[in-house]
């Protein structure tokens, strides 16, 4: 019994490395599309930011229209003060002169306001630009990455998958099918050492009188609080 228990250890170990193998290979479209992700936000980031640049500019243009538009005001208002013919007709054309001014000082405190606000959204673009530029080498370098791990996982997955096939035919049928039930009751490991009367596999004390027939390898013994295969672990 113990050459057999050696055989499913070593079955053991290869089911370990292919199952590691499978969830590397299985957790790479999660990964690509979790870089995927990261990227797209990146770009939507630059194109908000973009947005409210241009929504900026746009204010800018319409604020230095409406300043033309008072001043144009401004100058005409003027030209007609030396027409004027009485003093409540030149009166007005200055108090409409000075309300035209005093709204362009308005506008023009908008304006000022507004060139900041573009050139701060302008560094803000910039900033992402770079960012983005950044992003996209990392992702490259780690997609490069995970091409090569997923092509040496699936080389290394064929012959795995060969050494299993040669392990099993070792392994007496019956033992394997025992095996194979056992694997679908439990958890990893499926085959667990016995330490001090204690099984590695849930940590619990197994009764001494099984402990000792494990000692003699006569045959299969089970963990009765887990379910495991058991053996003797040899000092």
């Amino acid at each position: 019994m113990k050459e057999e228990i050696v055989k499913l250890l070593n079955l053991q170990t290869v089911e370990r490395d292919i199952e590691k193998i499978k969830k590397m290979l299985n957790d790479v479209p999660l990964k690509v599309d979790s870089l995927d992700s990261k990227l797209n936000q990146a770009k939507q980031s630059i194109e908000d930011e973009t947005a409210l640049l241009n929504e900026l500019k746009k204010k800018y243009r319409s604020y230095d229209a409406e300043l033309k538009t008072i001043q144009s005001g401004i100058d005409k208002s003027q030209e007609r003060l030396s027409s004027v013919k009485t003093n409540k007709e030149y009166q007005a054309s200055l108090k409409e002169i000075d309300e035209a001014k005093s709204k362009k000082s308005k506008f023009e405190d908008e304006v000022i306001s507004c060139l900041y606000d573009i050139e701060e959204a302008e560094k803000k673009v910039a900033i992402k630009n770079k960012e983005l530029k950044n992003i996209e080498f990392e992702i490259h370098l780690e997609k490069g990455k995970m091409e090569k791990e997923v092509l040496e996982g699936k080389d290394n997955l064929g012959h795995l998958n060969i050494e299993y096939d040669k392990l099993s035919k070792l392994v007496d049928p019956k033992l394997l099918k025992r095996y194979a039930t056992i694997k679908t009751q439990v958890r990893w490991p499926f085959i667990a050492s016995v330490k001090e009367s204690a099984c590695m596999g849930c940590n619990m004390n197994i009764p001494p009188q099984l402990y000792n027939e494990l000692q003699r390898w006569d045959s299969l013994k089970l963990c009765p609080h887990c379910q495991r295969i058991i053996y003797c672990q040899e000092n």
